[in-house]
């Protein structure tokens, strides 16, 4: 006897719920909010009010959305797209950005012939006498690979050289406020041997 009652009740249980189910899709007073509907909260008016705490998403609404963060600064930006005759090009860093960075914060470099920036993470940071040395990892648009980088600035702000290594690539960077250059630092060195010889 037990068990025809337990079928039973199973059976009007799942149709009290298809029913609801079909009414909510159906429209009407009943009608549930789609997924994606904003939240709505209610608020008592006038000085008696309660104030309002956050509320958490129930069924059929959404939890608010975290405001997407800023990018991240540029550490330099390009004078001029096109490279000098001896394959540098000009830059202007940006010392605001660069002069008090800490293990874990980050800044954009784009460099030559790359399609996006890459994103240097500060993994360590120090002050010695007058300047700030920075490095860490410098990742690629996809954060799969990531080659080292170093950063050295005069406190004063006056003076920034600078390393980044990419695969087989490494370019160096020596600024002061009025500009600077990045160069590629194998053409670089090559020529240097050619001047030496």
């Amino acid at each position: 006897m037990k068990k025809p009652l337990l079928i039973f009740v199973v059976v009007l249980l799942a149709g009290a719920g298809w029913f609801a189910l079909h009414r909510a899709n159906e429209g009407g007073p009943h009608r549930r909010p789609p997924f994606d509907a904003p939240v709505e909260v209610a608020t008592g008016v006038g000085a008696n009010a309660a104030p309002s705490a956050p509320q958490a998403p129930t069924m059929g609404t959404t939890a608010p959305q975290a405001s997407p963060s800023p990018p991240l600064p540029l550490a330099f930006e390009y004078a001029d797209a096109q490279p000098a005759p001896d394959g540098s090009f000009a830059v202007r860093w940006d010392f605001g950005a660069t002069a008090r960075l800490h293990p874990g914060e980050a800044v954009r470099v784009r460099l030559p012939f790359a399609a996006e920036p890459y994103t240097a993470i500060v993994q360590e940071a120090s002050s010695i006498e007058g300047t700030r040395r920075t490095s860490g990892r410098l990742q690629d648009d996809r954060g799969v690979d990531s080659w080292p980088f170093s950063m050295t600035l005069s406190t004063d702000g006056r003076y920034v050289t600078a390393n980044f290594q990419t695969g087989a690539a490494q370019f160096s960077v020596e600024a002061d406020p009025r500009g600077g250059r990045l160069k590629d630092a194998a053409t670089e060195a090559a020529r240097l041997d050619n001047d030496a010889q």
